[in-house]
């Protein structure tokens, strides 16, 4: 709801206002289904916003100028004064009641809830008149201006308490010494300004189960009374503030809950904490420092999620994870972990994120692993794992990223049978050999894959799944699109032999990367068929012949280089070529010639081996004359020659033709 046009009187304006808090909370839900899904919309007016507008009428008292009296009909849309819907959805757009001398109350009300809505603008101190609100929930919007003690005086019996705006334009002007009348279950702040310093009054919050102040410039230490107050929490974030010191000597959270701890991109320095009580924990992008104690994980056997990346841990991955069954979400990646990784983490049950990148870790990774039960994404990368490229299979690999290691040996033709597999990267190792032919068979890579709603939005919004990946020429962090990805590097090894024709079967495929390798031959001709190709770059190589004309007809090229191989010919103006005015990505091709290398093509229609294809042509032509001149020499004289020498074959042949 974009647009409110409210001109009476301030006490009357702050009423209305309420009024449309409520009706927008009702409406808010179904609309966002709505629009995931345009097959459930409809044109005219929609029942429950309807009824909406009904009780939002039942709380005037009085209508002196008939405004409300339209509102009686079935078709609100066009029946009733001040109501506009839109014309693709049926759904209610504008509601102006200005000037209309409406009066009421509205002291009744309970809930607002108005999250993830366009709402702008300052709140009106006279929400803090609501004594019987319980609960208010008007975060995801664009408030600005600044929030009082008089917000917030009255509201006695009020439990839930959550806001937010943008860029932090939302403003806490708390007095010191304000102590609240109400006593709430969950306070949730976020991108909002309530810091440096901890607001005060929060301690006086005895009963506080969930408690979240992320992005409030928050600074400095931490006060005791958030780690007492965090024994009878179930969920505390403090993430993306500026805060720091040691953190407790044991993290905890209470007892038998679910346990969600975020303290993540803060300051926090020293030894890491034993955890007690916590489902997921994130520590990630702080100073943290030394190494993981054996008991680290003791005393949380349904932990869920753990997230120490970003600090600087040293020394070795604990070996001890007895009883982590529940265990999913490991992130221990950008330290400086060392050692191998133990084969009891590789084997948890129902792991199936795995990130270990950016460390200094060795030995061959997961060697006695031959099949992940629940496996979906891994990554290895900048580390200094050997041996050969693991052959794991899983029913659920969806991302390996096995970058900058010291890998060697063939490509498994075990990768082929990774069904699910969508984003494979083994460059910069010391891959050697072909690639198989069985690439083009992976079935991740051809097929569009069906992902739902509901596994996009668990991958997006809890565990935030990251990988750095080298795409269009530059590296790119992926993470909330990393599973619409499909793409393959390969690109930095000692790879040779040709590109497989089959490769050009992987239509889905969005990145291909070869570079820097030794692969020879000619660029597939049936490489158009990789329609949903948006980088390719096969550079470095020793590639020849023409550039494929049909690789000109993937529209979603963007991104190209073809440098430092032996390629020949013209080059194609069609299509994407025409925006490739780079001539750096076709550089160290003697051959080439055409837009935009300053070589032009003495004749541009001709095939480059036109020439040595003519020759070739004469050459077996001529091969053939000499073919059946020779047979007819040797035929003539095989005859003629025997009845020459011969005298009996000759008078007997002479006989038969009666001479």
């Amino acid at each position: 709801m974009s647009i409110i046009q409210l001109k009476l009187s301030h006490v009357r304006r702050i009423t209305l206002l309420l009024s449309l808090l409520a009706f927008f909370s009702l409406c808010r839900s179904s609309t966002d289904l709505d629009y995931l899904n345009p097959a459930m919309t409809q044109v005219g007016c929609i029942e429950h916003e309807r009824e909406a507008l009904l009780q939002i009428k039942s709380a005037f008292t009085d209508d002196p100028r008939g405004k409300l009296s339209s509102w009686t009909g079935r078709d609100c849309c066009t029946d009733w004064a001040g109501v506009t819907c839109s014309n693709m959805t049926g759904h209610v757009e504008e509601l102006d009641l200005s000037d209309a001398s409406l009066s009421g109350t509205l002291a009744n009300l309970e809930s607002i809830n108005l999250f993830g809505n366009l709402m702008n603008g300052t709140i009106p101190e006279s929400l803090g008149q609501l004594e019987g609100l319980h609960y208010l929930e008007i975060g995801g919007n664009h408030w600005q201006g600044f929030i009082r003690d008089a917000h917030l005086s009255n509201l006695v019996n009020l439990i839930h308490l959550c806001l937010s705006c943008s860029n932090q334009s939302l403003i806490f002007d708390i007095s010191t010494g304000w102590n609240p009348s109400f006593n709430l279950f969950t306070l949730c702040i976020w991108d909002c300004k309530l810091g440096p310093s901890f607001p005060a009054w929060v301690a006086s919050q005895t009963n506080l189960q969930v408690l979240v102040l992320t992005n409030t410039a928050l600074s400095g230490t931490v006060p005791g009374w958030i780690w007492k107050l965090s024994t009878q929490l179930d969920y505390l974030d403090l993430s993306e503030n500026h805060l720091q010191g040691n953190l407790p000597a044991v993290l905890t959270l209470k007892k038998l809950s679910y346990g969600f701890m975020n303290l993540g991109d803060n300051l926090f320095d020293g030894r890491l904490p034993r955890l007690r009580n916590i489902s997921e924990l994130s520590l990630k992008n702080n100073k943290l420092s030394g190494v993981m104690s054996s008991d680290l994980l003791g005393q949380v056997p349904l932990l869920f999620r753990i997230d120490l990346s970003g600090n600087m841990l040293v020394g070795n991955i604990p070996k001890k994870w007895d009883g982590m069954d529940r265990l999913e979400y490991i992130d221990f990646s950008g330290n400086n972990l060392s050692g191998e990784v133990p084969e009891e983490l590789c084997l948890l049950p129902s792991l199936a994120w795995l990130q270990l990148s950016n460390n200094n870790l060795s030995g061959e990774p997961c060697n006695s692993v031959t099949k992940f039960t629940s496996l979906s994404s891994i990554d290895l990368g900048e580390n200094g794992f050997t041996g050969n490229v693991p052959k794991w299979r899983g029913n659920y690999l969806e991302e390996m990223r096995l970058h900058g290691n010291l890998f060697k040996g063939s490509l498994p033709a075990e990768l082929c049978s990774l069904s699910y597999l969508h984003v494979l990267d083994i460059s910069h190792n010391e891959l050697s050999g072909a690639i198989p032919p069985c690439f083009g068979k992976m079935i991740g890579f051809r097929e569009s894959r069906k992902l739902s709603l509901s596994k996009l939005q668990y991958r997006i919004r809890i565990l935030s799944f990251k990988m750095e990946l080298i795409m269009k020429g530059n590296m790119l962090m992926f993470e909330r699109n990393l599973p619409l990805l499909n793409f393959i590097d390969l690109s930095g090894n000692k790879l040779s032999g040709n590109i497989p024709e089959q490769i050009t079967n992987l239509s889905n495929l969005n990145g291909l990367n070869l570079s820097r390798n030794q692969i020879s031959g000619h660029i597939p001709e049936n490489i158009g068929l990789m329609v949903n190709l948006e980088s390719l770059d096969l550079s470095n190589n020793a590639l020849e012949g023409l550039i494929p004309a049909s690789l000109a007809s993937i529209t979603s090229l963007s991104h190209l280089n073809l440098s430092h191989n032996n390629l020949s010919g013209p080059i194609p103006t069609k299509n994407q070529f025409q925006t490739f005015d780079d001539p750096s990505i076709y550089e160290a091709n003697p051959g080439l010639c055409g837009t935009p290398l300053l070589k032009t093509c003495t004749n541009p229609d001709k095939h480059p081996d036109k020439d040595h294809l003519d020759n070739s042509g004469v050459s077996e032509k001529m091969m053939l004359v000499i073919s059946i001149v020779l047979g007819f020499i040797f035929g003539f004289w095989a005859v003629c020659g025997t009845l020459a020498i011969k005298r009996s074959w000759r008078d007997a042949y002479f006989r038969f033709l009666g001479i």
